[in-house]
């Protein structure tokens, strides 16, 4: 998401890298459309980034780079599952779901819990899955950013940070619960993409001030490696499920950004710089879309780039822009943007919306042509989920809602069809399989 830095509070996040120096796995299921991250570190935000699905096949990674540095690094004083501050009741059992996809939508919240419901594509299927609730009545909250089947992640917010990991299994309800750090020098990364299938990585601040990345697996949450991550260098998601992209936030006016990958062999981190900030990769792991550096404003349209280069070293990067449709204005500014691959990967989805004013316009680019088309225009602030564009498995429909408020989210179609709105009020969470 881009937003100018007077309504920055706004901006949501969604990113995913791309790699065509990896083997091109297709992406099924779910698409994830995204936008720079908030150029804080590493405070935790309501500005999140997006998640990494991972590629159907494993991918070969490149050679690992030296450590950033040979001070050793701490252990987080007292990171361990904890008993659980929150008790989970299921409403439904997975085997009375129809087989098929559903949405899983956050309703409104109580004092330190929250309900959440399925609902078919749809709107026909719907009624609540679980609900989350305190053990002990405290203030602490619970919000869900992921989904990996059948697990729902929650972060355990205690303002103004987050400071443990709730896992819940919707099989059987039950819950674990990992704290960062007894002495609250850890936090999330602020982004909802640093969850992922076999691990999750988060942020600590050492003594000198550097910043320790530390990774957990989700088999036993065990910390399995701590790392110093290279000056202003974040977690940003996952490539697959045993290697983890890191970077620079991004920042308009600045020129460079740092792409970094670490794999579970020995998680060392390996950076290469570019002119551009780099968002996902096409199904096809041929292109990525990237948002340009150096820019006095925030971009409206991203750039295309080889894949292939995102790692290679001494490789310029050959860029293509993309162009907004002919009717587009040039009197509307926005202050927020996402992308989204299409699932079939012949096309971006590029949102724009302009929160001031109220009004946001989806697109099409097609890879093919070159050209672009008008899909919608909004009255109101959208965007895609805070955890990721969601795209239905078998069609070209995705998902939008409101920035601000519990409103009822948005069916949209990549094919210019007719979209409808959901019969469920709240923020979905993300898209599930029920087999």
């Amino acid at each position: 998401m881009i937003r100018a830095e007077a309504v920055a509070s706004l901006a949501r996040v969604q990113v995913i890298l791309a790699l065509a120096l990896l083997a091109a796995a297709a992406i099924a299921g779910c698409g994830v459309g995204g936008s720079p991250p908030s150029p804080t570190p590493p405070e935790p935000s309501d500005t999140p980034e997006a998640a990494l699905p991972p590629p159907s096949a494993t991918a070969s990674r490149p050679p690992p780079s030296p450590t950033p540095s040979s001070t050793p690094v701490p252990t987080p004083v007292g990171a361990a599952l904890v008993q659980p501050e929150f008790g989970v009741t299921l409403e439904t059992r997975l085997e009375d779901l129809a087989p098929g996809d559903y949405l899983l939508v956050k309703g409104a919240a109580g004092m330190g819990g929250a309900s959440y419901r399925y609902v078919s594509w749809d709107g026909a299927e719907s009624g609540t899955l679980f609900q989350l609730a305190s053990v002990g009545g405290g203030m602490r909250a619970a919000r869900a950013i992921s989904i990996s089947f059948p697990q729902v992640y929650h972060e355990v917010v205690d303002p103004p940070g987050v400071d443990a990991l709730l896992g819940v299994d919707l099989r059987d309800g039950q819950a674990q619960q990992f704290a960062f750090d007894t002495e609250s020098r850890c936090r999330a990364p602020g982004t909802t993409a640093y969850v992922g299938d076999r691990f999750f990585g988060y942020h600590c601040q050492a003594q000198n001030g550097a910043q320790v990345w530390h990774v957990v697996s989700l088999a036993d949450w065990s910390i399995v490696a701590s790392r110093l991550l290279p000056e202003g260098v974040l977690h940003r998601g996952w490539l697959d499920a045993g290697a983890a992209v890191l970077g620079s936030p991004f920042q308009v006016r600045q020129p460079a950004f740092a792409f970094c990958l670490a794999a579970d062999a020995d998680w060392e981190i390996t950076c290469q710089d570019h002119p551009f900030w780099a968002g996902d990769r096409s199904p096809d792991g041929r292109r990525a879309w990237a948002w340009p550096g150096g820019e006095s404003v925030p971009p409206v349209a991203p750039i295309l780039v080889d894949a292939e280069c995102l790692l290679a070293e001494g490789i310029s990067c050959e860029q293509r822009n993309v162009e907004p449709p002919p009717e587009w204005s040039e009197e509307f500014i926005p202050d927020l943007s996402g992308v989204s691959w299409t699932p079939d990967g012949r096309a971006l989805v590029v949102l724009n919306a302009d929160c001031i004013g109220g009004e946001t316009l989806l697109w099409k680019y097609d890879l093919e042509s070159g050209s672009s088309e008008t899909l919608a225009s909004l009255n109101g602030c959208y965007n895609f989920p805070a955890g990721g564009s969601v795209w239905q498995s078998d069609s070209l429909q995705f998902v939008v809602e409101r920035v601000e408020g519990d409103g009822n989210p948005m069916v949209l179609s990549a094919l210019g069809e007719p979209g409808y709105v959901l019969p469920v009020a709240g923020s979905v969470v993300g898209g599930m399989r029920v087999p």
